[in-house]
């Protein structure tokens, strides 16, 4: 819900079954709840909801007193590797608003075209981005399509250099 800007939920069902469902409404004003297949950004949604649930698992977890060894919980670091891969232009600024407060700290590995527009915009406006980086590849040769220049926050970067020598370097970005 916090995430996504339409009019469908969620329901999980006694046996585990997660149905996404939509109300239909007719022009007799009457309506219906009908199920809605899937589409992969909703599935890409439904994992990091999975994942947030584990972490404030974890986190509830960390208050409950114990006597058994090895079973306490606690805020664990978060780390996500391309969180807004299949999402689509509709869900990624929601993804964005919400992945910063999953945890304590979140590190996020994104490429330049997730990055960008409204990703860029809303993880600027949440206050948390401590540090950014990118990868600058040192080689012979790039693929055609790969860009040798990116831009973060209006810096543009430079992420390829000609080079006898293949090896690539993490470099911070200096917004300053």
């Amino acid at each position: 819900g916090k995430i996504v800007d339409r009019r469908y939920w969620v329901d999980l069902s006694e046996d585990f079954v997660l149905s996404l469902r939509k109300e239909l409404e007719f022009e007799n004003g009457d309506s219906q709840e009908i199920d809605v297949a899937h589409s992969q950004g909703q599935r890409q949604i439904t994992s990091l909801v999975f994942i947030a649930s584990l972490v404030a698992l974890a986190r509830r977890r960390d208050e409950i007193p114990t006597i058994l060894k090895g079973v306490e919980g606690g805020e664990y670091p978060m780390v996500m590797d391309s969180p807004f891969g299949q999402l689509g232009d509709e869900f990624r600024a929601g993804v964005a608003k919400w992945i910063p407060t999953l945890a304590p700290q979140v590190v996020l590995m994104v490429s330049s075209s997730q990055y960008g527009g409204a990703v860029e915009s809303e993880l600027g406006t949440s206050k948390r981005i401590g540090r950014r980086y990118y990868l600058c590849y040192h080689g012979p040769s790039k693929r055609d399509e790969a860009k040798s220049r990116l831009s973060i926050g209006g810096k543009k970067l430079t992420v390829y250099r000609a080079s006898t020598k293949e090896f690539t370097e993490i470099k911070e970005v200096d917004l300053d």
